[in-house]
């Protein structure tokens, strides 16, 4: 018997060059969408690539987003930042999610409560 997720989230991860000034972007989206609480780090780009290679550029900065959505907003916002990136042309970015199957239910309390008190 297959099991169903019950987690009314998903986990979304936005990678980006680092140096665009997009990140502000970014986040102006998941604002409109009342997700204020992301997690933003710094990842090295591990692509080969021979051109930058070869001019001594070495391994892009990137930067990593991450954030739960609700699993019924994930379309839209989805949609909106791939406008926003332009991920229809090369080297722009890349955005995907993955389902939380296992989420402790004190941690989505208190990911419900600080939103509630958030919007109060």
């Amino acid at each position: 018997m297959k099991k169903t997720n019950r987690c009314p989230y998903k986990a979304l991860i936005v990678i980006i060059n680092e140096g665009r000034n997009i990140e502000d972007k970014v986040l102006y989206v998941l604002k409109n969408f009342d997700l204020s609480r992301n997690f933003i780090s710094f990842a090295k780009g591990t692509a080969p690539s021979n051109l930058s290679d070869f001019f001594g550029f070495g391994v892009d900065n990137k930067i990593v987003i991450s954030t739960f959505v609700e699993v019924e907003k994930v379309s839209e916002i989805v949609e909106d930042l791939k406008e926003l990136l332009q991920l229809d042309k090369k080297n722009r970015g890349m955005i995907f999610t993955l389902p939380i199957t296992a989420l402790s239910s004190n941690i989505l309390g208190l990911w419900r409560d600080s939103s509630e008190d958030k919007n109060n």
